[in-house]
């Protein structure tokens, strides 16, 4: 029964990128109790390889259903087994092939890993994972597809963490691989990171627009769902953050709100809360605001996704700034800085033009000194985000933002240059540790 649930899992993981994602995923939580007495049985009885490659193709589940922790943990148990393994000799035949699997398994624990990494925030240990099964991809195997794969969750890593160039040439090389392979799903995959690339670069929003457009139109024709999902949501950031086009963005999250809802996509839900969240603070709703980003900051707590609450936070100090509360939104802001650089993830340009009309707002209508923006700051990078995230949802419980309007701006002062917008201009429309040895 143990080898042919394992067979059965191993299979189900095949169907998580196809068109029926969500039945499969329905499948994992239905073996799930099952699913964890096999992990417990592999790794009391020492069948290290067999649970390095199961924990690892259970990572898109653990990922989407919110049970990245607890994945992460499980992978971390037979990586630690791994180390304690002795070596197989070289000159036996049957020895090589052991080492073959038992490097074909640890590769892909180890990009399960740096997935299930990323889920909770842990973008250094991320890289560090995802290097390492590219390694043994590289120099071990003959496993093209998982190369491709790996190359571009690389890229990924490195998007996270600000290195876009070395994000954008992985990508590439991952993208290239994937069409000599004729891998409709690996090019869109990778495709997407270049968008993503291209989009936190901040300068050139239109040429995201088309290659979105382009992963779309593959993940439609493959029938990805969570892929939808997310092209839909990448559409619909640039539409806010970058073109200023809301009823398009709000089209687009809502349809890709609807599919992860379908799927139970738990960590994606909290994904399409900050976007709508942050979209209707533009859009002058902010009872809306205030709900999606509750339901987001609820959502990503869950799931132990701190760096999922840092963009919370940043979109509560843009709503805090228009509701007239400066105190509690430069304390969003100084937590939300403090864990990116603690995390070491980037704020993305279009995210930070926002975060800076938030504090052009602060500054121009409540005018607080210099001392106390500071002061306000340092507190709020004491504090946890998931604490802060509850802290801003019991003080705005407390005044409820019904009837309220948005606070006026001042207009721009007067420039000696002529042809300086203003601050405002430029920011709130813009133009188009866990570390492993």
């Amino acid at each position: 029964m143990t080898d042919e649930l394992e067979k059965k899992l191993l299979d189900a993981e095949q169907h998580l990128t196809g068109k029926e994602q969500g039945k499969w995923l329905d499948y994992f939580d239905s073996v799930f109790d099952e699913t964890i007495l096999l992990l417990e049985k592999l790794f009391n009885g020492h069948e290290t390889a067999r649970g390095l490659y199961l924990s690892g193709a259970l990572a898109k589940y653990w990922w989407m259903r919110g049970h990245a922790k607890q994945g992460l943990e499980w992978v971390e148990k037979f990586l630690e087994q791994e180390k304690h393994i002795p070596k197989p000799q070289e000159s036996k035949g049957e020895d090589k092939g052991d080492k073959q699997q038992l490097s074909k398994s640890l590769a892909k624990a180890l990009k399960g890993a740096g997935s299930l990494a990323h889920a909770v925030g842990d973008y250094t240990g991320q890289l560090e994972y995802y290097t390492g099964s590219l390694k043994l991809l590289q120099n071990l195997l003959d496993d093209k597809t998982q190369e491709c794969e790996v190359l571009n969750t690389v890229g990924m890593a490195h998007r996270e963490m600000g290195n876009l160039e070395e994000a954008e040439k992985f990508s590439r090389q991952s993208n290239e691989g994937y069409t000599k392979l004729g891998n409709k799903w690996g090019q869109a995959h990778s495709l997407n990171n270049i968008g993503v690339v291209l989009w936190f670069k901040g300068d050139c929003p239109q040429e995201a627009v088309t290659t979105h457009q382009k992963v779309l139109e593959l993940r439609r024709e493959i029938g990805d769902t969570r892929g939808i999902a997310s092209s839909l949501g990448n559409l619909g950031n640039l539409k806010l953050f970058d073109l200023g086009e809301y009823k398009e963005s709000l089209q687009l999250h809502k349809e890709a709100l609807q599919l992860r809802e379908q799927l139970g996509d738990k960590w994606g839900i909290a994904g399409s809360n900050v976007s709508l969240g942050t979209l209707a603070i533009k859009m002058s709703d902010l009872p809306e605001a205030l709900a999606r980003l509750n339901a987001s900051a609820d959502g990503f707590a869950a799931v132990g996704d701190k760096m999922g609450l840092c963009e919370v936070l940043e979109g509560y100090s843009l709503y805090l700034s228009e509701v007239g509360e400066p105190t509690l939104c430069c304390k969003a802001m100084g937590c939300a800085a403090k864990w990116r650089d603690e995390l070491n993830v980037k704020l993305p340009i279009p995210r930070k033009r926002f975060v800076e009309a938030a504090m052009h707002t602060i500054l121009n209508i409540h005018k607080p000194t210099t001392e106390e923006v500071d002061k306000w700051k340092a507190e709020g990078a004491k504090v946890e985000p998931g604490v802060l995230c509850d802290l801003v949802k019991v003080q705005t419980s407390q005044q409820p933002v019904e009837g309220k309007e948005k606070r006026p701006r001042p207009e721009p002062q007067a420039s000696e240059d002529p042809n300086d917008e203003g601050d405002e201009a430029k920011a709130a429309d813009p133009p188009s540790k866990r570390r492993r040895k």
